[in-house]
Formats: C-alpha cells, sequence, structure tokens
C-alpha cells in the first residue's frame, strides 16, 4: 500500500537499459513486515473459521449470520490482495510487477473495502428491522431472507461500480527514479475530487446509515421499555437476543470507524494539507488490524459463534482421531489376513506335501506287490 501505495498507472512499464535500483527514502522494514505477517495470517484463519462455522452449521445460516459471511468474504479478500502487497513494500519498495497487477490489486483492495463497510451498514439495518418489527416469525423470516438475498447482491455490485474509478487512477510511476504503484489522478483537482468521493463512499455515508439505524433502534428500545413494562418471559429472551446482537454489530462498526479513522484522514491531510511518516504507517496497518481481528472479536463477543466454532474444532479433532483409529485398525486387520494366509500356505503346502508322500508310498507297495506275484504265477 505506500504513500498511496495500496494502489498503481503508466502505459507500459518499459525501463531505460541504464536504470538501476538506487537506495530510496523508504529503507526495508522488516520488523512491522514480520508482525504484519503474523496478524494477516491470524486473520486469514479467523476469516476462514468464521466462514466455516456458518456454512457447516444449519442453525448458523439465519439472516444477520448470512451479512456476517459477506463481512467475512470482504475481510477475506483485503487479507488476500492488498495486504501481501503492502508487507512486501515494507521489505522492498519498488514495484516490480506490471500495470495490469498494480491496477488489479487497487480494484479490489477498494471493492473488500466497501463491501466491509456496506455489510455493516447492512447489519444494521438488519437489527432494526428485527427489533421494531411486528410481524409473526415465519412470515418475517421469509421476507427477511428475500430482503437480505437482495442487500447481498446490492453490496457487491455497489463494491463494484464504485471502485472503477480507482482502476481507472491507478497508475505505476517513476517517484525519484523508482517505480511506485499508486492511485495518482493526473491533475490535483481530480485527485482532491476523487479522495473526497472515496472518504464520503467509503467511510461517512454508511456509518451515517448505521448511526441512523442505531438512533432508531435505541428510541424503540426506550419506547418498548415503557410500553411492555411486563412482557412474558419469551418475548423477553427474544428481544434480549435480538438487542445483544445489536450490540455487536454496533462494536463491530465502532470498531470499523476506530481502525479505517487514520487511513482516510491521512490521504485528507496529503491531499490538502501535509501528512507525518509516522501517520502514514498507522493509515495503513489499522485497517489491516480490522479485517484481521473482526471475527476473532465476533467469536469473543458472541456465545453461539464461539460455541459452534469449539464445536467444529471438536469435530475436527474427532473426526482424525476417528481416521487414525480406523487406519489402525485397518493395518492391524490387514496384518492378521497377511498371517493367516501365510499359515494357510503353509499348512496347505504342508498337507499337499503329506498327500504326495502317502501317494508315491501307495504306488511304490503296488510295484513291489506286482513284481513279487509274477514268479510264482510263471512256476505254477
Amino acid at each position: 500500500m505506500g504513500d498511496n501505495e495500496t494502489l498503481s498507472s503508466y502505459d507500459d512499464w518499459n525501463p531505460p537499459p541504464d536504470f538501476i535500483l538506487t537506495p530510496s527514502a523508504d529503507p526495508a522494514s522488516p520488523r512491522p513486515a514480520i508482525i504484519l505477517s503474523i496478524v494477516n495470517v491470524i486473520g486469514f484463519v479467523g476469516n476462514v473459521c468464521m466462514m466455516c462455522v456458518i456454512l457447516a452449521n444449519r442453525k448458523m445460516r439465519t439472516v444477520p449470520n448470512v451479512l456476517i459471511l459477506n463481512l467475512a468474504s470482504a475481510d477475506l479478500l483485503y487479507i488476500l490482495v492488498p495486504t501481501p502487497f503492502y508487507i512486501e513494500k515494507l521489505m522492498w519498495p519498488y514495484w516490480d510487477l506490471p500495470k495490469s497487477v498494480c491496477k488489479l490489486k487497487v480494484y479490489l483492495s477498494f471493492v473488500a473495502q466497501y463491501a466491509s463497510v456496506y455489510a455493516l451498514a447492512a447489519l444494521s439495518w438488519d437489527r432494526h428491522a428485527a427489533v421494531t418489527s411486528s410481524a409473526c416469525g415465519a412470515r418475517r423470516r421469509e421476507t427477511s431472507r428475500l430482503r437480505t438475498s437482495a442487500a447481498v447482491v446490492a453490496i457487491w455490485l455497489a463494491s463494484f461500480v464504485l471502485a472503477i474509478p480507482n482502476l481507472v487512477f491507478a497508475r505505476v510511476v517513476d517517484v525519484h527514479g523508482l517505480w511506485r504503484c499508486r492511485l495518482s489522478p493526473d491533475d490535483s483537482t481530480t485527485k482532491k475530487a476523487n479522495e473526497i468521493a472515496r472518504f464520503a463512499v467509503g467511510y461517512v455515508i454508511p456509518l451515517m446509515v448505521v448511526a441512523f439505524y442505531y438512533l432508531r433502534i435505541a428510541v424503540h428500545i426506550c419506547r418498548s421499555t415503557q410500553r411492555f413494562p411486563d412482557a412474558s418471559d419469551t418475548l423477553a429472551k427474544q428481544m434480549r437476543d435480538r438487542k445483544r446482537l445489536a450490540v455487536f454489530v454496533l462494536i463491530i462498526t465502532l470498531f470499523f470507524a476506530l481502525c479505517w479513522l487514520p487511513y482516510f484522514s491521512y490521504f485528507m491531510a496529503l491531499h490538502f494539507g501535509r501528512a507525518s511518516l509516522t501517520y502514514r504507517d498507522a493509515a495503513f496497518i489499522m485497517p489491516v488490524v480490522n479485517t484481521c481481528m473482526d471475527p476473532w472479536l465476533l467469536f469473543a463477543i458472541s456465545s453461539n459463534h464461539r460455541a459452534c466454532f469449539v464445536g467444529c474444532l471438536g469435530r475436527i479433532c474427532c473426526c482424525r482421531m476417528r481416521s487414525s483409529a480406523k487406519n489402525g485398525r485397518a493395518r492391524q486387520s490387514s496384518s492378521t489376513r497377511t498371517l493367516a494366509t501365510v499359515n494357510l500356505n503353509a499348512g496347505g503346502r504342508k498337507r499337499t506335501s503329506t498327500l504326495t508322500s502317502t501317494i508315491a508310498l501307495t504306488r511304490t507297495s503296488a510295484e513291489i506287490g506286482t513284481t513279487s506275484s509274477s514268479p510264482s504265477n510263471l512256476t505254477a
């Protein structure tokens, strides 16, 4: 990711014959690269586990979990595409790949970012509908499934469309004799307009949507508490579960806002003022932390997801133990059958040898008898 390094254009990269890589102003940083690599692996494992927990458990395939699965997919995309390039930049701060790779990296990084924040906005909308809806259970669930399917399609479609300007502006540029992959429009006015648009559609507007729905949830909870002070135990438990999940979505959203604020504020300062190198590092590291820690934060907060996660791990361990035991029994059975075959073959050979000896002995006796009877017959 670099000084807009998540992101890179130029026509076709054909460096001059006398082009020589020289030390840059950005020295290699192995320690942050190692730390980010560890965080990236943790995030990869967490998001894959979250997806497996939701897909492997039928009871977990609920409307909010479909949106959480969507969030995990977007986080996984961010972990797999831009983050490795940023780690590589910390070790080797030069772009030595084709223009198409630069553009694809920039494009997919923004697709993942938009999909993440829009999934959070959709989750807040779903929690508002769940808390405030008075429809009966079956009808509301069917309506929610249809709306959620439409929301997932809209999230990814909007993400792919809104990231197109970044695909166009991504360039491989020459910075002090070194090639860099950057989001670099041609003129300063376009740069500023693009930065403002990214800040609005990727941060401000989605968080305003979340704030709007959570304000309505808070108002509804206050009114319902006053209106139904003596609700039944079943209704009270249902409302508690919905509120708990709503609180979880709020915590995840605040975590997103906190982690992505340095990123957007850094680029706004870069185009409209001054930005420090230290702040730049925080701007690129914090989004990685956000995408990697989301699933583990959910496992820590939600007892249902945590229980399913532990159950999946238990089933995996049991399957491995059963597989090992089955392989052991198969090997033991195979050894037993082999030994029995050997014994059987040995016994068969022994019986065959005995029978052969008996037949040979009988034939010899018969021949001797025939020979001894012939002279007597002649004498008679």
